[in-house]
Formats: structure tokens, sequence, C-alpha cells
């Protein structure tokens, strides 16, 4: 590598430390601030306080007690731990969120530098701290997000299992935090879709029926707690889901949004038009099934109370792909320069 190129690694390198800087920065005010961002954040505090206060979770629709949102038990059981661990208090209940966002931090940082090496560092961890920070709250708040985005974060990790054979270990771990995802929030499957299909297709028959095994397995753990009824949950995300229809005009402020995550299309393409031949075909695939998926969540996010933050899970694989596509460009350094610019102008 010559010196001008040895420069803007350092240069992303200092970038990448100064976002990380900023971002821990911005969660500590968040714990400390005396409030929340969102009306569903006290909600999600107060029913993980009654789980480990030894209530019940989840009422039946209609109940007095009940406050019901579409989160499974996972959500409460992590927020509730941290509140229990360290006493009841806004801050503590922020708490369980900051840490999945600074551990999905640390866990992409290690990934990229084992899967891509020290030249990729810089831009990947500054493109993977972007995504928090340009859609912040969303990204830090008491919700699913950022626990959903931390098992994406640990599932592309395990992505690394294939590089040394152990390919039936990276499916079951694939398959296990799916299945804390989708207790999380039950259309989380879809984010862990184009990782399927990037890395478990061999002897598809055999591994995909035991990998939604493991995942059930992993959905239901939760419910085996005496105070978490999962009768009660499913009437209560039936009775949620069949009352809503598909508004336009969230539609629109999705696909609008939808930029942000498809952005890799603009390096596939760079690549494409400058040296084809670098380019992976199983990375091609790896980005349409991400970009339909992608397009799946346009539902989702389209529906009264929803928004677009459905599709903010799937940014480690989003900066993930930005990476793929930056090594097919290294056969020159002008190519390579250029397209560590972009992907760095675009976050």
């Amino acid at each position: 590598m010559d010196t001008s190129s040895k420069i803007i690694v350092r240069l992303f390198y200092a970038m990448a430390a100064f976002a990380a800087t900023y971002l821990i920065y911005i969660l500590y005010r968040y714990v400390f601030l005396d409030t929340y961002f969102d009306h569903a954040e006290p909600d999600i505090a107060i029913m993980a306080w009654r789980l480990f206060s030894g209530e019940e979770l989840y009422h039946t629709p209609g109940a007095a007690e009940q406050i019901f949102s579409a989160y499974g038990p996972l959500l409460y059981l992590i927020t509730g731990l941290y509140l229990k661990l360290f006493g009841a208090s806004l801050a503590t209940s922020k708490l369980a969120a900051a840490g999945s966002c600074l551990i999905a931090l640390t866990s992409f940082a290690y990934y990229t530098w084992q899967r891509f090496g020290a030249n990729y560092f810089g831009i990947g961890v500054l493109a993977f701290v972007c995504y928090p920070l340009m859609i912040s709250p969303v990204a830090i708040w008491i919700r699913p997000e950022p626990h959903t985005a931390l098992l994406v974060t640990l599932a592309v990790v395990a992505t690394l299992f294939y590089d040394s054979g152990r390919v039936w270990l990276m499916a079951i771990i694939i398959a296990a935090l799916a299945g804390l995802a989708i207790n999380l929030k039950i259309h989380s499957a879809i984010y862990f879709v184009p990782l399927v299909m990037r890395y478990c297709t061999i002897r598809w028959f055999t591994m995909w029926p035991i990998m939604a095994g493991v995942s059930v397995v992993f959905f239901f753990l939760p419910f085996s707690l005496p105070t978490i009824s999962l009768s009660n949950y499913i009437a209560g995300l039936m009775e949620m889901m069949t009352s809503r229809e598909i508004q336009i005009v969230a539609l629109l402020s999705a696909l609008k949004w939808s930029q942000l995550f498809l952005a890799p299309g603009v390096i596939l393409l760079f690549a494409t038009i400058t040296n084809r031949k670098g380019i992976k075909r199983e990375d091609v695939i790896y980005f349409f099934v991400y970009l339909l998926c992608v397009v799946v969540t346009f539902y989702p996010s389209s529906v009264p109370g929803s928004t677009w933050r459905q599709m903010l899970p799937f940014f480690p694989i989003t900066v993930d792909l930005f990476l793929r596509f930056l090594t097919a460009l290294e056969g020159s350094k002008t190519r390579w320069l250029a397209g560590n610019i972009i992907v760095s102008l675009t976050v």
C-alpha cells in the first residue's frame, strides 16, 4: 500500500474513533436524560418491572391490567434484568438498549478486522457507527430495535465460522439468534434471510429444517416462565395485527428511508462498471436477496403505529455489503480510494 492509501486508511481510523466516541456520548446523554423519547418506552419499563416483581407480563385483551405492545417477552426480560440489578429508575431502564448498541459496535469491529483486515477496519467501524447516529433515537431507545440489531450483528459475526469450515456451528448460532429476534418482534426472521441464503445453502434440505427447529425452541424459551402467558401474548398480537391496514403516507416514508439501506448498490454498480471480475457471484446474490427482504419490510413499516424503523436491524448487513463490494475494487488504487470515499460520504 502506497503513502496516499495509508493516509486515507489512517484518516478513516481517526473518523471512526471520533464517531464511536460521539455515539458513546449520545448514549450517555440518553441514559441520564430525565424523560423518554417515545410513549412506548415507559410502558416497556413498567411491564419489565412488573415481570421482575413477580406479576404477569401479559393479560387478556381488554383487562384493566393490560398494557400491550406487539413485543415478545425477551425485550422485558432484558430491560427488567438491569432494573433488578441496579434498581428501578429512568436511567437503569435505558441501560439494556445502550448496552446492546455498544456490544453490537464492538462485535462488528471484531468482525471487520477478522474478515476484511486492518485496511477496512476504519471505514467499517465508521459506517457501522453512522447508522445508529443518523437514525437516532430509534437505534438506542427502549424498544426492540437495538437488541434486534445486536442479534443480527452477532449472526454476521457467526459467519466467520464458515471460513474455518464449521458450517453447522454457524448455522445453529444463526438459527438460535433468529429465534430470539422473532421473540422480540414476530417478523424478525426477515433480517436473517440474506445470511441464510449466503451461507446456509449447503445441504439445505437437511440444514434448513434443523435451523427452523432451533429457532422455534429459542423463540419459546422465555414463555417457559410461569408469569409469561403464551396464549395472552398471541391473543393480544392477533388483536393488534388484524386491526391495521397499510397507510400510503407511511409506505412513501419507508420508500424514502430505504435508500439508507440500499446504498451498497451504489458501490456494486461502481464495481460492476470498473472491475466486474472482482465481484463474487455469491455476494451479488447476497445483495439481491437482501434487497428483496428490505422491500418485504415495507409492509410492517406501513401499518398504523409503525414506521420505516422496521428496516433498522438490517444495517449490520448493509455495512457488511459495503465492505464486500469495496474489496472488489482492490485491483486499482484509484478505484479503491474512490469507493472508500463514496462510502464515507454516503454515511
